[in-house]
């Protein structure tokens, strides 16, 4: 089931379909020792990581890493390709007009994973935890997901921005998630900030699996506009995003053109510019 890992830009990448990655979680829910924790990695984790060895070095401590961006999927078929025949601008043109006719394999979005395990913990009679959020974003999400699932045992907590960095509120959010000890600990602390916590509270928490979120609890609500399916298979979905969204441009930036072009670098030092 399990795909070997790849390197990109110094984070480990588990290629796995979504319903291996649901199967993996019923595994993990099962287990007895310590939380075990899921990142959906993206574009803009890779280069985070390469700029910042400390949140690399974290992210080597998550349990999983899962494919949740394109251009994450392209970087892996690239690799694949120049391991076969090392013609990078040639291969790095090829993975583009696949992955815009969706022919690169397949992606596991957050808000797919999150609605996926969410459907799962109700018929399966498992708790869910929703951490994180801005405003009384948890507490909105948590009132639409009873609705959705009669029946479904769910807690939240907005957490605050002060979780992890202030010892007496993070006690208060770990006793709250301890004393309803959820199966699925959904954080939702923005990228970057919500792996570390998970991280350094994974042997804290009573919970069976950690999954950081970034913006899926807004996407799920609604206050986010979802891209087309279609712009999702053709990797568009940071071209939706510019348009609802112009304020974010500088971090699409960093996704669809630094990371690609740090991608290509990565492969010239493999192989030697001649190539």
């Amino acid at each position: 089931m399990e795909k070997t890992k790849r390197d990109l830009l110094g984070v480990q990448i588990d290629e796995l379909k979504g319903e291996e990655v649901v199967v993996k979680v019923m595994e993990w829910v099962k287990d007895k020792g310590r939380a075990k924790t899921i990142a959906t990695v993206y574009s803009e984790f890779l280069v985070e990581a390469d700029n910042n060895k400390d949140f690399r070095k974290v992210l080597d401590k998550i349990d999983l890493r899962i494919v949740d961006g394109a251009l994450v999927l392209g970087g892996l078929r690239y690799q694949e390709m120049n391991e076969k025949r090392a013609r990078l601008v040639l291969n790095g043109l090829s993975v583009g007009w696949r992955g815009l006719r969706g022919k690169n394999g397949e992606t596991v979005t957050g808000v797919w994973l999150f609605e996926r395990l969410v459907e799962e913990a109700a018929r399966q009679g498992w708790k869910v935890f929703l951490l994180g959020g801005f405003g009384d974003t948890s507490r909105r999400l948590k009132e639409k997901l009873e609705k959705d699932h009669p029946g479904l045992r769910i807690e939240y907590d907005a957490g605050g921005q002060s979780v992890g960095d202030i010892k007496k509120e993070n006690q208060r959010v770990i006793k709250k998630i301890n004393d309803f000890e959820p199966e699925l600990l959904m954080v939702a602390y923005g990228p970057v900030r919500q792996e570390v916590w998970m991280v350094e509270n994974r042997r804290k928490v009573k919970a069976k699996v950690m999954i950081g979120l970034g913006g899926t609890f807004d996407e799920v609500l609604g206050l986010i506009p979802r891209s087309p399916e279609w712009m999702d298979r053709s990797g568009l979905r940071w071209l939706w995003r510019v348009y609802k969204q112009p304020k974010r441009l500088k971090r699409i930036w960093k996704a669809v053109v630094v990371c690609p072009w740090r991608l290509y670098k990565e492969e010239v030092k493999k192989y030697g510019k001649k190539k």
